[in-house]
């Protein structure tokens, strides 16, 4: 219902939390019969045409919560060259970068190296990432981004409650990104040593 008054097209990009496995809800009967047109199930890695033709989106869609391969380095590497004058185009793609992941190892680990070679072959002119919850960029191009979450999540969210406005001028036109805050609210921890009546009056009065 809410989605349905955005006058945008709107994307939805299955992640690892909703997958686009055989029990997904994008599959589902509820959801088929209730899409409104305008928004659309990146389930493929097809290029998708938005607006008037000026903006290409190519997405990269988790089938299973857990990938044996590096789906976002394949699909940028794969995209074909562009001849002058062609759409802007954008990766969107959940997961994590081995330049953030502790184990740079694990197979399903985005290779930064890769994306940041298409991108420098012009390939693609931004890069749109999924699965941090917290707003941040990633590498030295200023064109890949994890957006974060819109609403924090845990304690360990160093700049959640974000989304990204990002702003392309053509093909090739670095973009300018500018972080929203959108979110209000807040995980806050504080410790406390009770000994007393008023150490609880002081823990009351914190917590209005």
């Amino acid at each position: 219902e809410t989605l349905r008054s955005f006058d945008v097209p709107v994307l939805l990009l299955p992640g690892n939390h909703d997958p686009l496995s055989a029990a997904s809800v994008y599959r589902s009967p509820e959801f088929l019969a209730n899409r409104p047109e305008h928004v659309v199930v990146v389930d493929s890695g097809e290029p998708l045409l938005l607006a008037d033709g000026t903006v290409e989106v190519v997405g990269v869609p988790l089938e299973s919560r857990d990938t044996v391969d590096d789906l976002v380095g394949r699909a940028c590497t794969g995209l074909p060259l562009r001849e002058p004058g062609s759409p802007v185009r954008v990766v969107v793609a959940h997961g994590v970068v081995d330049a953030l992941d502790p184990d740079r190892d694990a197979v399903g680990t985005i290779r930064l190296a890769e994306v940041e070679q298409a991108l420098a072959a012009g390939l693609a002119d931004y890069v749109a990432l999924g699965d941090r919850h917290s707003t941040k960029a990633v590498g030295t191009t200023g064109r890949i981004w994890y957006a974060g979450t819109p609403l924090v999540t845990d304690y360990r969210d160093t700049d959640p409650n974000n989304v990204l406005l990002v702003e392309i001028a053509g093909a090739g036109a670095p973009p300018a990104v500018t972080p929203h805050r959108i979110g209000t609210w807040n995980f806050l921890r504080r410790d406390f040593d009770v000994n007393g009546p008023d150490e609880v009056e002081a823990v009351a009065a914190w917590l209005d």
